[in-house]
């Protein structure tokens, strides 16, 4: 497959923010507009597929999909990923189950992304509720959340940090080297996956189909940094220091609006 022009697109904290909530109206007729003048739009995130494809239907992007920080990549011949990989998320998934029922705490599988948006409620009296990812293939993902006297859900850095520490020795049996942890306080979340997954090691499969012209990368960290050979790098203006510092252009707005500046940018240089 070959395109003239692909723009790879970050989720979090990019076209969404903290609470999962798109904060600029405008992305959808920007990245129509960008996709009439004849641009591929892919997500390139962190996020699994399956909640990615859902993402990919709301914004109305044309492009296929890069997820799990390049673990998974949206190819012709179906989604690639380490058969081995999903494996072993699958056993600690199991393993993490039966940890957090022993702990007495609530479970619920699927996407807690969508039951966060979506006012999720567990059953009074319970204190502690786990929202375990279950269409993460490479990576083990879970959202700790207090319970409050109504069912509602609430962060609380003390239940995350309790449920945090006694779980923290349950991740898939990926080689201690490659392991990366990242056990957010911020989000509640904790999520376990190879450090030798990149997005830029995805971007290099996707692009073994994918042949454009030029390719563009829009982010807000490091982690959406893919190399000067891949792609033109843009910020937006809530990125890190050294993504900015690594990118062609930095937009004047955060998140979804600097991404509207951003495209509307990217179509002018065509």
């Amino acid at each position: 497959m070959s395109t003239g022009k692909l723009a790879m697109i970050d989720l979090d904290a990019t076209l969404i923010d903290h609470q999962y909530w798109v904060t600029d109206p405008g992305i959808y007729e920007a990245i129509a507009e960008t996709i009439a003048a004849g641009w591929t739009i892919s997500l390139n995130s962190d996020t699994p597929l399956q909640p990615l494809e859902q993402w990919r239907k709301h914004f109305g992007t044309n492009g296929p999909i890069i997820a799990e920080r390049g673990a998974v990549v949206e190819m012709p011949v179906g989604a690639y990923m380490d058969s081995e990989d999903v494996q072993r998320v699958a056993s600690a998934r199991d393993h993490l189950t039966e940890r957090l029922l022993e702990l007495g705490v609530t479970t619920w599988t699927g996407n807690p992304v969508e039951a966060v948006r979506a006012g999720l409620r567990m059953q009074a009296g319970a204190k502690i509720a786990v929202l375990i990812n279950g269409f993460s293939q490479c990576s083990l993902r879970y959202h700790v959340r207090a319970i409050a006297a109504d069912g509602s859900l609430r962060q609380d850095r003390d239940v995350f940090e309790f449920v945090y520490d006694a779980c923290k020795d349950v991740r898939p049996a990926f080689t201690e080297r490659d392991l990366r942890i990242d056990a957010n306080p911020d989000y509640s979340m904790v999520i376990m996956s190879k450090m030798s997954d990149t997005k830029r090691l995805g971007t290099q499969k996707l692009l073994s189909w994918v042949k454009p012209m030029r390719t563009v990368m829009i982010g807000d960290s490091m982690t959406d940094y893919i190399g000067s050979d891949c792609a033109e790098h843009y910020a937006v203006a809530n990125a890190s220091r050294d993504f900015k510092h690594q990118s062609v252009y930095v937009a004047g707005a955060p998140m979804a609006a600097g991404v509207v500046e951003i495209l509307d940018r990217v179509r002018l240089l065509t």
